[in-house]
């Protein structure tokens, strides 16, 4: 039984009805996010390191 909840942590499963409950209250933060274009310029510059240091 131990090793049963060491793969179950280290290994999750979700539903899908889990996902959308945990997705669910990002909705409503990532849309007020982005209503501000200095977010979203701020992210793609973020994004463009990441993909720098990434290529690398």
């Amino acid at each position: 039984m131990n090793n049963e909840k060491i793969l179950s942590i280290s290994n999750p499963v979700l539903t899908d009805s889990q996902i959308n409950d945990l997705a669910r209250p990002l909705i409503g933060i990532l849309e007020a996010f982005y209503q501000d274009p200095q977010n979203e310029q701020s992210f793609q510059e973020w994004l463009k390191q990441q993909e720098k240091h990434t290529s690398k």
